[in-house]
């Protein structure tokens, strides 16, 4: 007997990756931890509230047209390109060893989220 093996559709692809990512959202006990205070720093609690919204700050602004882009382009590839977008926001988070990286990483993941968890229908 032959068994074939398919790719999954670009629906469940993106769907695991938004999963994934998700895990991502919530830093606040992270910045707790005894590793990053020592390689980034300890935050003061206006930066520490400031790291942790900054996600839902920066996914503001795309979530206001993404809709309109997804009229346009279709709504799984602006899907697609949030977590993409989310993913690369997530590896600099991961990488940094300054606040700066890290916040940058931290804007882009909410930049990616606010594209993609607009156009999520459940």
């Amino acid at each position: 007997m032959k068994f074939t093996v398919s790719r999954p559709p670009g629906y469940v692809l993106s769907a695991i990756a938004i999963s994934l990512g998700g895990f991502l959202n919530g830093v606040g006990a992270v910045t707790e931890m005894p590793f990053f205070a020592s390689s980034i720093g300890e935050l003061t609690s206006f930066l520490r509230g400031f790291t942790v919204s900054l996600i839902m700050l920066t996914g503001a602004f795309p979530s206001f047209f993404a809709g309109q882009l997804a009229d346009r382009f279709g709504r799984l590839a602006i899907v697609a390109v949030g977590a993409l977008v989310f993913a690369i926001g997530a590896a600099l988070e991961g990488g940094a060893n300054k606040l700066g990286m890290f916040l940058a990483g931290r804007a882009l993941c909410g930049i990616g989220e606010g594209l993609w968890l607009s156009n999520v229908t459940v």
